[in-house]
């Protein structure tokens, strides 16, 4: 059987790390593509001592919703195809539904990786 006190001290160690980690990670990211770039909002190569380095610099764009909705009726069939409709399961609401539904049919289940949470308990 295996230590699962020293498994979980283990893994809360890791835990911590990992987030200072990725912290630094990022920060560190973003200072380097900010020199890189220096005001320009492309994709950039360098050549940075022995290294051949690529920054990208994104825009994250999302659709208002209730925005969209409203001009739909409006919108050109070209400008409708620019947008892709995702369905969401509202979890609450499906778990109250009958074994009966037809939606059953619609719903792909697959396992996800488990949460954990653990706090000292003394």
């Amino acid at each position: 059987m295996p230590d699962l006190i020293a498994m979980i001290k283990e893994w809360l160690v890791l835990q911590e790390q990992l987030k200072t980690v990725k912290e630094k990670e990022a920060e560190l990211r973003r200072d380097i593509c900010e020199h890189i770039f220096a005001g320009k909002r492309k994709t950039v190569k360098a050549d940075v001592g022995p290294y051949k380095v690529k920054a990208v610099y994104k825009i994250n764009n999302k659709v208002d919703e209730a925005a969209y909705l409203a001009l739909r009726p409006e919108l050109t069939a070209e400008e409708q195809e620019a947008i892709k409709v995702k369905y969401d399961l509202i979890a609450s609401k499906y778990k109250k539904l009958r074994e009966t539904s037809l939606l059953h049919q619609c719903i792909i289940s697959k396992p996800g990786m488990p949460t954990l949470e653990v706090k000292d308990g003394n």
